[in-house]
């Protein structure tokens, strides 16, 4: 009987022979050309039946599945990111004063960084800010405001008729914008018909000098109306009853000192009085008179 015997080929030993690269070569090309072949079937057939697709709404509802699928994890996450720190919205500030927009900004717990810049808005008025309204960020993160400081030209204005507190708030403004600090000064008060009590007069520098040369700024206030005086009469000698009426009518405040006497002739009468004669006063003031009395 004879005998089979089964010998493994050895790939290594064929493939560098001439019959074994030609073989090997063959087998590589012809399955580059069946993939080829299976991938323009694969096409032919796709653009064959994606018509069909398209017209079942299949494609579609496919899409808007997958778009509405992916705002949906968009949102999750969004709200898992605002409530899992301290966030705030940022509000809307463009346009507003920077004294009120830092305190805004300060009550959220987030950092104001203030950037001048120069344009036909007013001073101090926000043109822009970053980021922008709308936006949630981390409490104690920056928000920068690009703040006005007017025309490139731009002068001291009139304060006369301000009130100090209105002055003051001005003034942190422009030491804000121009990032230098600008004092005020209260050199004097005055009695004014025009102004009234605390309101400013006069100031110095006068208003129209360049705002850069300014580090101080000098007001005169009003104490008001000049008040109306009065002459104070000689009540020497006379007794109480008798200048009552008199000191009530000048406008007056009547004051009555007793001074012991052993006279008895100027018991009852006045013996001095404070202001004295012909002094003028303001309607209002307190006079005090001394009247005699019995010494005991």
């Amino acid at each position: 009987m004879a005998t089979r015997i089964h010998c493994e080929p050895n790939f290594s030993l064929a493939l560098f022979t001439k019959d074994g690269f030609s073989f090997y070569l063959n087998k590589f090309k012809y399955r580059i050309i069946f993939l080829r072949y299976r991938i323009i079937y694969l096409v032919k057939s796709f653009f064959k039946h994606s018509k069909k697709i398209i017209d079942s709404g299949y494609l579609a509802f496919t899409i808007i599945f997958y778009i509405a699928l992916s705002i949906l994890i968009f949102l999750l996450t969004y709200n898992i990111w605002v409530q899992g720190y301290d966030t705030v919205k940022i509000p809307e500030f463009k346009n507003m004063r920077v004294l009120e927009a830092i305190e805004q900004i300060q009550s959220l717990n987030l950092i104001p960084v203030v950037e001048a810049r120069f344009s036909h808005l007013p001073y101090g008025t926000i043109i822009s800010q970053y980021p922008h309204s709308g936006h949630v960020i981390k409490q104690q993160r920056k928000v920068k405001l690009i703040i006005s400081k007017g025309l490139e030209s731009s002068f001291l204005e009139d304060f006369s008729g301000w009130t100090v507190f209105a002055l003051q708030k001005k003034v942190q403004e422009l030491s804000l914008i121009l990032k230098k600090e600008i004092k005020i000064e209260k050199i004097g008060e005055e009695y004014s018909d025009i102004f009234d009590k605390d309101l400013i007069i006069s100031q110095q520098p006068e208003a129209g000098v360049d705002l850069s040369t300014v580090d101080t700024i000098k007001i005169v206030v009003s104490k008001g109306a000049l008040p109306d005086f009065v002459t104070i009469p000689d009540f020497t000698g006379k007794t109480v009853e008798q200048v009552q009426q008199e000191i009530e009518t000048l406008g007056l405040i009547l004051d009555i000192q007793y001074v012991q006497t052993e006279n008895l002739d100027k018991v009852g009468v006045i013996l001095n009085q404070k202001p004295l004669a012909n002094e003028k006063v303001v309607k209002g003031t307190t006079i005090t008179i001394f009247v005699g009395q019995k010494k005991l």
